[in-house]
């Protein structure tokens, strides 16, 4: 099991749902040095983990991506994704 919210925190005073769960959760990150997605929370709730997203959908995206779908892929026990590829392109 495991909660993740879409929109829950960011960058400034507005950031209320950090706020409630750091009353009640262990968290384990507030903000992470990516852009975008720096206001990015992570933590543990009842030994459960909780990930908070950025509001900004491209945040929220890009910190799913890299942070909650490797680790909710390795909940389920499932192999390491493949590294996404890169190349070179002219636009």
């Amino acid at each position: 099991d495991a909660v993740v919210l879409s929109g829950g925190t960011s960058k400034g005073s507005g950031d209320l749902t950090y706020r409630l769960v750091e009353a009640r959760a262990q968290v384990v990150v507030h903000g992470v040095a990516i852009r975008p997605g720096k206001p990015l929370v992570l933590a543990s709730w009842s030994g459960k983990p909780l990930a908070i997203l950025p509001g900004f959908p491209t945040s929220a995206a890009v910190t799913f991506d890299v942070f909650v779908r490797p680790a909710l892929e390795l909940l389920a026990g499932l192999p390491p994704a493949v590294v996404h590829a890169r190349g070179t392109a002219r636009l």
